[in-house]
């Protein structure tokens, strides 16, 4: 504090003093707080959370002017921004399931400080609400790879970079690993699309997850983490030679026709002959057919990484993704988060 400040001070009544004292302290937590939010400091500025959006246009117009086949199956836009950055928006269309899941799968990256969810955050456009991912140009063309030069490429990343995209892919539930949600970059990958992590899923490590498809309402528990330890997965249902009638023999108690037909055609498309389920707590569990990519699974895990995740009780993971998920999923993700840990028990540690 200054002597001229001083000296004008003594001449100023108690009360008046008091009066300044506050207004300079109102004055100083309001610059602290613009030095967080305002655009120009350099985190904000590079950022497409608060940028001046320039222009909108239809992410599948986009692919097209550019020759780029578009491997994404939902309503999106390309905003453009003042900073020069590109953000993919996804409108709100099913009570934020997409937006939750796709903000809460990056929250989590950031969390393992991994760097593999490109920035994603929820945000207004116009009328709309949804979420923004920033977008990243892809430098292969993954339409025309083939699926061994994919694996060739993903394989001479960095250890680490690998192992914490598939720790991140499990432990967040994203079940849809396949190439298209996938940027294949020179040096790294970046993992989009993880709007399925709001799905309820339960499975083990190294496998295809069962996902809550169906509810029997007149059957259905509540059920926590202790419950989850003992998830029936000897019971194993397995349909073969699949036909709209014989699915609905067996899913008629948990969907609707329509959404039965649906299952039914999706399978069909994919010339799948078979699907496997298991009844538990009233809920209709499905096995995720086969990805491209894989189940996920590794032997090789960072040390940073897996000390993070032991860090992670359900306390602080509600914590940290309680704005996201439903506590039945923060159970889920403890289940997934426990069998991290005892797989890296005996797998190879790298820094």
């Amino acid at each position: 504090m200054n002597c001229s400040y001083i000296k004008y001070m003594k001449y100023v009544s108690k009360g008046r003093q008091n009066l300044l004292i506050k207004v300079i302290l109102i004055l100083f937590w309001t610059c602290q707080l613009f030095a967080i939010q305002c655009p120009s400091t350099p985190k904000i500025a590079n950022s497409i959370e608060f940028a001046e959006i320039t222009k909108v246009q239809s992410l599948a117009d986009f692919f097209k002017m550019n020759d780029q086949k578009n491997l994404g199956t939902n309503e999106a836009f390309l905003l453009h921004f003042s900073n020069s950055k590109k953000g993919i928006f996804k409108p709100d269309t099913r009570n934020l399931w997409s937006v939750n899941g796709e903000v809460g799968a990056f929250t989590f990256s950031e969390f393992l400080e991994a760097d593999v969810i490109p920035p994603t955050f929820k945000r207004h456009v116009g009328q709309h609400f949804g979420s923004l991912q920033e977008y990243v140009e892809n430098d292969y063309r993954p339409e025309l790879l083939s699926s061994k030069e994919k694996f060739k490429k993903l394989n001479s990343y960095s250890k680490k970079i690998v192992s914490d995209f598939i720790v991140i892919h499990f432990m967040t539930g994203q079940w849809d690993r396949h190439w298209g949600n996938v940027i294949l970059l020179e040096d790294r990958l970046k993992a989009i699309d993880n709007e399925v992590t709001s799905d309820h899923s339960i499975g083990i490590f190294g496998d295809y997850p069962f996902l809550r498809r169906g509810t029997d309402p007149t059957k259905a528990e509540s059920y926590d983490f202790e419950d989850l330890l003992s998830f029936p997965f000897q019971q194993v249902v397995v349909v073969e030679n699949l036909s709209l009638n014989r699915l609905q023999a067996h899913f008629k108690d948990f969907m609707s026709q329509e959404k039965i037909e649906k299952y039914f055609k999706k399978y069909q498309r994919k010339n799948l002959n078979s699907i496997k389920y298991v009844v538990w707590k009233g809920y209709l569990w499905i096995q995720v057919p086969p990805k491209a990519m894989g189940p996920a699974h590794t032997n090789i895990f960072s040390r940073q990484t897996i000390k993070k995740i032991e860090s992670l009780d359900y306390k602080k993971a509600k914590m940290l993704l309680g704005e996201y998920y439903s506590d039945t999923w923060i159970s889920e993700f403890m289940i997934r988060r426990n069998q991290i840990l005892q797989a890296a028990k005996s797998a190879t540690l790298i820094p």
